[in-house]
């Protein structure tokens, strides 16, 4: 598995206007098909959280997603003290290895 860099230096990343975390914290999300939030009929998969901003997250996923696709995503903060269920949705998606990671917005951030 290769690691990413801050993006700061890469000229293919937009520029950053809100400080990032970086993080590895398991998640699981599915793609959101309903009218509904949660109410996706979708199973879920499992991948990570590898950063946080103010506005969303950065995704580590085996399955690709398309720009444009809504994602339910669960999972805990850092210090495994608080617990997220959010709607997002997907910004723009990059193949890392066997993975993908997608850029994500929050449309929707509960806290459980």
């Amino acid at each position: 598995m290769t690691t990413e860099g801050d993006g700061k230096n890469d000229p293919k990343q937009p520029s950053r206007k809100m400080d990032r975390r970086s993080c590895r914290v398991a998640m699981r999300c599915r793609q959101v098909k309903g009218v509904g939030l949660y109410e996706s009929k979708e199973t879920y998969i499992n991948g990570w959280v590898r950063n946080t901003s103010p506005t969303g997250l950065l995704l580590e996923s085996p399955i690709f997603f398309a720009a444009g696709n809504k994602l339910e995503v669960a999972f805990k903060s850092p210090d495994d003290k608080q617990s997220f269920l959010c709607i997002v949705a997907v910004k723009w998606v990059k193949r890392v290895g066997e993975y993908f990671h997608l850029g994500v917005e929050f449309e929707k951030l509960d806290k459980l």
